[in-house]
């Protein structure tokens, strides 16, 4: 989906999108490990994105919210697991390179300033991205921030809490015996001379 800068304005504009909206399913889809089912395979699971977008000067400001499951393998046993991400983000963006060069404080900001805040907003300095195009392409921005967010060593733990049977079939496994010191022949050897 694209965000048109032509459409944003000084007061916020707030967006909702779930698993019926094609291009948000599909760009949530595309980041399991796994390739995508077939239709009306078992593919159910929460999708939901919130986005709130502002102007502000030469300035276009797009925070989100994405809360999903995203399927990946384990990376002990291989079995498909489901991670559940919660992800926030911000984006300003600028066709103006000189406004792109610098950051915009944004934390401590005042509400003119940087006017969209999420519960639980910790942002420090965001860099402004410079942008040639008109738009902004909103499923490439929920991809890459899933991406993001998905450990680089995926477990069954990551997802349930509970090692995966590979992982605990490794720590039931008695340890190979202790072998014996090959010096141990030695030790009945006599050092003093014999006469």
């Amino acid at each position: 989906m694209k965000l048109y800068f032509r459409e944003f304005s000084e007061s916020e504009k707030e967006m909702n999108f779930g698993p019926k909206d094609g291009w948000f399913r599909h760009a949530v889809l595309s980041v399991d490990e796994t390739p995508i089912a077939p239709e009306g395979a078992n593919q159910e699971r929460p999708m939901s994105l919130r986005v709130v977008t502002h102007k502000t000067e030469d300035i276009y400001w797009i925070c989100g919210e994405i809360r999903t499951e995203i399927q990946v393998h384990c990376s002990r046993c291989g079995e498909p697991i489901r991670l559940r991400f919660q992800p926030k983000f911000q984006h300003l963006v600028s066709q103006n390179p000189k406004i792109a060069e610098s950051p915009i404080p944004t934390k401590g900001a005042s509400r003119r300033s940087n006017p969209i805040r999420f519960d639980g907003d910790d942002h420090q300095d965001s860099d402004v991205v410079l942008v040639e195009e008109d738009y902004l392409d909103l499923s490439a921005v929920v991809a890459e921030h899933l991406n993001i967010e998905i450990p680089l060593q995926p477990t069954c733990q990551d997802a349930t809490n509970v090692e995966c049977e590979n992982a605990l079939s490794e720590l039931l496994q008695p340890k190979s015996p202790v072998q014996n010191n090959p010096f141990s022949v030695l030790k009945d050897f006599s050092t003093s001379k014999k006469e």
